[in-house]
């Protein structure tokens, strides 16, 4: 299976507020919110987060080659051969996006998502380990350990709540 890159598809359940550019013959590359691993064809998620504005990084994402701006605040240019997609939820469209440009993988397979305060880990764990000691094909995503079909190893980022571009590229790795 592979990945969805036709922009016109990716958008098309998406709610915008205005369209500046083309959405058409775009062949989106890849996915991403940080302006410093963006290259040729991505899409920029310009994020208002916590610590930093998304939007103020948009230069340098279009710099590094994006050619499509996902936004939710007003900018004071446009550049010329960038598509920029104003949006009212950032959020809702980086996760709806994301899900689009990995073919929608939960589709494919059971989810089991475990929520709560304390014992996420322990009990994802136990889960993953009934299940594949019942044969079946099982991957695991927590903040200690993961597994998307290539053997368990232990999660390097150790987050807790992986943001939708890593969920679903995860979901799709362990479907393919």
């Amino acid at each position: 299976m592979d990945c969805c890159t036709n922009l016109k598809t990716l958008v098309k359940n998406i709610s915008y507020f205005e369209i500046i550019g083309s959405l058409d013959n775009s062949e989106i590359t890849g996915l991403t919110h940080d302006s410093r691993i963006c290259n040729q064809g991505y899409i920029f998620f310009a994020i208002h987060g916590i610590h930093y504005d998304g939007h103020k990084y948009i230069q340098s994402a279009i710099e590094n080659g994006a050619m499509v701006i996902i936004y939710s605040e007003s900018l004071h240019q446009y550049l010329d051969g960038i598509t920029y997609i104003k949006v009212s939820s950032i959020y809702e469209a980086l996760s709806r996006i994301s899900s689009a440009y990995y073919n929608n993988p939960s589709s494919y397979i059971k989810v089991i998502g475990i929520t709560g305060t304390d014992g996420k880990t322990s009990t994802s764990d136990y889960i993953y380990q009934l299940f594949n000691l019942t044969k079946i094909n099982t991957s695991l995503l927590s903040s200690v350990w993961q597994d998307n079909g290539t053997g368990k190893v232990r999660n390097k980022k150790h987050m807790t709540t992986p943001d939708a571009i890593e969920v679903q590229k995860f979901l799709f790795e362990s479907i393919n």
